[in-house]
């Protein structure tokens, strides 16, 4: 049973989503704006600001931090394709450029339904080209539409004879934007978070001219030989679970490497709330990192490889 604590931010996610439905169906819903890093994340943080593609960029490090980084993290903010990052986005990923010591470099790529997933695509294959020049390990990682987004651009690099990523680290990955597993309908009471129609809807947006089957849009449909090894974070309380546990048993079934961590009682992207699950998942990921990139890892024990398991 998940913690009060996480009980009751599921009833708060469930709410929050009822209003934003209703609030879409009044046609008073206001466009949704980026958010930045609050005073306090700055105060903890250095950040720097550039622009690629016309797209605001984030290089992040740790203030405290007086060490060179020990690699480099390629973080692709979630949303549905649609909506910009957010302060839950930001607070995890300052926790995470405290415990790995990395850079984290966060690029705000182009959003549906002004861009097609092809601008979103083509903005971050520049950012990993520049990002990969071999002075720090590169490790790509995403959250959701993100997650999608790394395994489509890390197909797309192999399929180009670029560099891959030293892992791909994915949160509750969508990889098939047309949701199609016959699960995720039974599993929509479930999800205090997402819902279907607004999930398929934002997936044909985003898809745009490349259609829906598209491997750069739903990188489930592309090839599963010689990806990067793989630790994939799924909540049981998820539409996007059945989908992306079934991705991970094909890719072990065609030779690939990858970890599942499968928290039954969770919802979408847990890892990036304040819960203790939430902490307890942010801790094993930033190990995950300190063990790709041959450090000790901190505040947690190493991460169990292999078979899905518990997290």
């Amino acid at each position: 049973m998940p913690s009060l604590e996480a009980r009751m931010v599921m009833w708060w996610m469930r709410w929050a989503r009822l209003r934003r439905q209703r609030a879409a169906q009044r046609g008073g819903s206001a466009a949704p704006v980026p958010a930045r890093p609050s005073a306090g994340l700055l105060r903890r943080l250095e950040i720097r600001e550039s622009i690629v593609d016309d797209q605001l960029l984030y290089r992040i490090t740790a203030a405290t931090s007086a060490a060179a980084p020990a690699g480099r993290i390629l973080y692709l903010h979630g949303g549905a394709y649609v909506r910009p990052i957010n302060r839950h986005h930001w607070r995890f990923i300052a926790d995470l450029a405290r415990r790995s010591g990395c850079e984290i470099v966060v690029p705000l790529y182009p959003l549906a339904p002004r861009h097609s997933g092809l601008s979103a695509f083509r903005c971050v294959a520049s950012v990993y080209r520049q990002e990969a020049d071999g002075t720090l390990p590169l490790i790509l990682m995403g959250d959701s539409a993100g997650a999608g987004l790394a395994v489509a651009l890390a197909g797309w690099l192999r399929d180009h004879g670029l560099p891959p990523p030293r892992r791909l680290l994915l949160l509750s990955p969508w990889l098939d934007v047309t949701v199609p597993h016959p699960q995720a309908l039974a599993l929509q009471p479930a999800d205090p978070m997402l819902s279907l129609d607004g999930l398929r809807r934002a997936g044909r947006a985003y898809a745009g001219v490349l259609g829906t089957d598209h491997p750069l849009i739903s990188p489930a449909h592309g090839d599963l030989r010689g990806l990067p090894p793989m630790s994939m974070y799924v909540g049981g309380r998820e539409l996007l679970g059945p989908d992306a546990l079934a991705y991970a048993e094909r890719l072990q079934a065609a030779g690939g490497s990858v970890d599942v961590h499968h928290a039954p009682a969770m919802m979408h992207v847990w890892p990036l709330l304040d819960f203790p699950e939430a902490r307890a998942a942010r801790a094993r990921i930033a190990a995950q990192v300190r063990a790709t990139l041959g450090g000790t890892a901190h505040d947690a024990e190493p991460p169990t490889l292999g078979r899905p398991a518990a997290a």
